[in-house]
């Protein structure tokens, strides 16, 4: 009997002992914003009705405070001069979990195509997301 009780109370002490504490609590704690975009590849439409403005949908990571990111869009939209940035940084309001950046589509400059490719990714050094989309492939075309 005596055996028995000295193991019971051996166990018990190493089931005391071994007991952490380091995993209680926040296991995964975001020091920086993370940011991505939504689509690898999106399709937009402009016309008339949005007078030649795309929006493109950012996320970021929290809602806490306010958050900025700044995007590029790719030399060859920049050349053909049809697409430009009208908003090359993002600014998320406290509480907002996406913002838009916003590209003017050019009616004076379009040539005879009906469409266009443009590439917008983060500036080099943003935080992004584990599974963040880092550019986005828009295709804007008219209606």
């Amino acid at each position: 009997m005596k055996n028995y009780i000295l193991a019971i109370a051996v166990l018990l002490s190493g089931m005391a002992t071994s007991c952490n504490k380091d995993a209680e609590g926040a296991v995964y704690a975001e020091s920086e914003m993370a940011f991505s975009f939504v689509n690898s590849k999106q399709v937009m439409e402009t016309g008339t009705e949005n007078t030649g403005i795309v929006k493109v949908p950012v996320y970021r990571s929290s809602r806490n405070g306010e958050a900025k990111v700044q995007v590029v869009l790719d030399e060859k939209a920049v050349a053909e001069n049809v697409l430009k940035l009208q908003t090359p940084e993002v600014t998320f309001k406290d509480g907002e979990p996406a913002a838009y950046v916003e590209l003017n589509f050019s009616l004076a400059n379009r040539s005879e195509k009906k469409k266009y490719v443009a590439v917008l990714t983060f500036k080099e050094g943003t935080h992004l997301s584990p599974s963040a989309k880092a550019s986005t492939e828009i295709t804007i075309q008219q209606k």
